[in-house]
C-alpha cells in the first residue's frame, strides 16, 4: 500500500515540476494537494494501519500529527501566512472545478511545491524505516 502511495505521489510531483515552465495553475494546486493527500494515506496505512474513507488534508496531516511531527514542520498553520499557504495547498480538487481564478501566484506554488516535495522524502523515509522495523520485528517473533 504504501509504496503504491509513495508512487501516486512522485508522479505528481514529476508531473508538476515539468508544468513548472508554463504558467501554474489551480491544476498545480490540485496536484499538490493530490501529494499531499497520497503521501498521508500511505504513512497513515504503514503506521497506524488504517485507511481513512474521509480525504480532507486538514484531517489527514492531524492523523500523520499522531506519530510524526511532519505535518507541523511542513505545513504549520500559526500565522495568517502559513493559514492562507495551507489553503491552498488543502483545497480539495473536487472544490476546484468550478474555480475560474487559473492562474495562482509564482512565488507561493514554488515555495508550496519545494514543501512538498521535501514532505513526501521525509516521509518516504521515515515510513520505509518504519516497514523495516516492523519487518523485522515480525520475522523476530516467528523465531521465537
Amino acid at each position: 500500500m504504501w509504496r503504491k502511495r509513495g508512487a501516486i505521489a512522485n508522479i505528481f510531483l514529476k508531473a508538476h515540476a515539468e508544468r513548472a515552465s508554463c504558467t501554474l495553475s489551480t491544476v498545480d494546486q490540485v496536484m499538490l494537494n493530490l501529494v499531499a493527500e497520497d503521501t498521508c494515506l500511505g504513512s497513515i496505512r504503514a503506521f497506524l494501519g488504517y485507511t481513512p474513507n474521509y480525504f480532507s488534508l486538514n484531517y489527514l496531516l492531524n492523523l500523520c500529527g499522531f506519530f510524526t511531527s511532519l505535518p507541523e514542520q511542513f505545513f504549520p498553520r500559526t500565522s495568517e501566512e502559513d493559514e492562507r499557504l495551507f489553503r491552498m495547498v488543502s483545497t480539495h480538487p473536487s472544490s476546484m472545478r468550478f474555480n475560474y481564478e487559473w492562474e495562482v501566484n509564482q512565488i507561493d506554488m514554488d515555495f508550496l511545491s519545494g514543501r512538498c516535495s521535501e514532505f513526501v522524502r521525509i516521509a518516504q523515509e521515515l515510513t520505509d524505516t518504519e516497514l523495516e522495523r516492523l519487518k523485522s520485528e515480525n520475522v523476530q517473533t516467528l523465531n521465537n
